[in-house]
This record gives structure tokens, sequence and C-alpha cells, in this order.
């Protein structure tokens, strides 16, 4: 950012240069700028342009050495008058958008003078042409909205990106119709400057254009549609967080249904614990029961010495007296 020759980074809320800044779009200019610099840009080089133009059709009153009296047949407007580092064929003389914003967080902006230019790169006129496009489509003025404008980290070049973050509120809407309308924005665009100038050009291709009502009745539409662009927002808001509950409910209905399945899980490898254990038991108790049984077909059969004589043994004493032929 630089105001009144002091260049300053704007940093982020921790402290480090942003990479993005959030702006209230209010005006632009309705022709391309161009401008022209004979040598190689240096970083830090504050020369100014040889050939300049506001409004893409003459050079600016106050350029000394003027490239041509028409824009439009200036040999540093031709494609291929310049070849860049990569060998492509571009215009020596750039073409740019001068678009007038104010930051979203402080839309007064006293600390700056109030409305402050932005330039858009012939790199991002398509970009900002989409999203003035995408804008259109939902009945939403730029100026109604807060955009982003940020750095498309996939480009190999600095290109910008626009985002819309939100509708401005209907306390915001008096002060930006107000910076809209100002003299500091007249003097960023140098409208007075280019009004006729521009009506003599050619007619922007649509895709390099902002629409840009400037009667009364157009910008009480533009705030209401900035409310519905509001409105919207919010909608979606609540959308969101009803599918976060609905993903938040789902993912608890999940885990209880996981947690009921290990509990049925452990219990069951319980049971199964407790019927292999009493298996085991019951094997044991068989067995024991076995080794007992053998060892009672084992045991020897015990006589006493009392038991009566087989019928087959012998007399000895009857037949010694047989023998002898003697009586008792």
């Amino acid at each position: 950012m630089k105001y009144k020759g002091v260049e300053t980074v704007v940093m982020n809320a921790e402290g480090d240069p942003a990479a993005s800044i959030s702006v209230v779009l209010l005006k632009a200019n309705p022709a391309l700028s161009k401008t022209y610099y004979a040598g190689a840009y240096v970083e830090g080089d504050d020369t100014p342009p040889a050939c300049s133009s506001a409004n893409g059709v003459r050079p600016d009153t106050g350029i000394k050495a003027p490239q041509s009296p028409q824009c439009d047949v200036c040999p540093q407007n031709v494609w291929g008058s310049k070849i860049t580092p990569q060998g492509t064929e571009t215009k020596a003389c750039s073409d740019a958008r001068r678009i007038s914003i104010v930051p979203a967080a402080d839309m007064v902006n006293e600390a700056c003078g109030g409305a402050m230019l932005l330039r858009i790169p012939a790199a991002s006129l398509s970009t900002l042409a989409a999203y003035s496009d995408m804008l259109k489509q939902n009945s939403a003025p730029y100026y109604g909205v807060v955009t982003k404008v940020g750095f498309d980290p996939e480009a190999s070049y600095p290109k910008l990106t626009f985002t819309a973050l939100r509708g401005i509120t209907d306390s915001e809407a008096p002060v930006v119709l107000e910076q809209r309308d100002g003299s500091v924005t007249k003097r960023i665009l140098e409208e007075e400057a280019s009004t006729t100038a521009a009506a003599e050009a050619k007619k922007p291709a649509a895709e390099e254009t902002i629409v840009d009502p400037d009667d009364e009745a157009e910008a009480e539409v533009a705030l209401a549609a900035a409310k519905a662009v509001r409105a919207k927002a919010v909608a979606a808001k609540a959308a969101a967080a009803a599918e976060d509950d609905e993903a938040a409910n789902a993912a608890t209905v999940a885990k209880d249904a996981k947690a009921i399945k290990a509990k049925k899980a452990k219990a069951a490898r319980a049971k199964a614990k407790a019927a292999a254990a009493a298996a085991e038991a019951a094997a044991a108790e068989a067995e024991a029961e076995a080794e007992e049984a053998e060892g009672e077909e084992e045991a020897p059969a015990v006589t006493t010495a009392a038991a009566a004589p087989a019928d087959d043994e012998l007399d000895i004493d009857a037949l010694v007296g047989s023998l002898l032929g003697g009586d008792d």
C-alpha cells in the first residue's frame, strides 16, 4: 500500500505480510488505462512511465514524449512490440483497470484519505471479468459486496483472485455510497478527464468490463441486492451448520454402534473362554475316573487262611491211616 509516497506492507493478525486484503470495490473506470515504460522494470524504482493514458484513447496531459497521438495507432500498443524473458509476445504498453477501493475493516479510511486506487494488471483482467459476471448472475453490485483480493498460488506470475465474502450491512451502505461518489474516487479514476474520451473509444469487450450503475434508482436496487446476498450468505451458513450437526450426530451414532459391537465381542470372548475352561475341567474329571477304573481291574484276588479246601485237595491223615490198615 502506498500513501503520500510512503509504501506500507499490509500485515495480518499474526504480524506477517498479508496474502490477501478485504475491500469494497467502489467504482471502476469504464476505460482501460495504458502504461508504457521505455526500459525494464526495476523493483523500487519510482521513475514515472515514458507514456501513459488514463482513458486508453490518447496520452495523458503532461506526457513529455507521447509515443503516438492516439492509443489505437500507437506502435507500443501492438502485440509483438515486446518480447518477455520467456519468449512470449506481448504489448510494450500494458493495459490495466483502475478501481477505487476502501478497506472493509475501515470504510471511512481517514488515515489514508478515504478511497484508494487498486490497479488491476492485464494478466488479471479476465479473472476480474469472471468475478463481475458471477456477481451480475446473483444480482449483486460489486460495491455492495466485501471482496477478498489475493494472489493465485497456481500461477507462475502475479495473478489476482477475487472472492465475495459477504454483503455490506445497512450501516455500511451510506458510507460506501458516499465514498463511491466522492471527489477522491473521481480523482483516482480521472473521470472528468476521461468522460469524453471514453465515449470516443471503442466499447470495451464484455469480458473486460464491470457494470457501473450511477443513478439513485439503480443504487437503491443495488442496496436491496446486497441485502439479498447477505441473506443468502446467512442461509448458506445456517445450512452448513445444519450439515455439521447432522454429520456430528452420525458420527456419534457410529461411535455408539462401534462401542456396542465391541462390548458384544468382549462378552462373546468371555463366554467362549468360560466354555473352554469348563470343557477342560470336564476332560480332567473324565481322565481321573478312567484312571481309577483301570486301577480296580488290575488289583489281585485275596484268599483267607480259613478258606475251605477244594474238592480235589488230598486228606493226608486219611490216606496214611488207610495204608497202615489201622483205625483212628
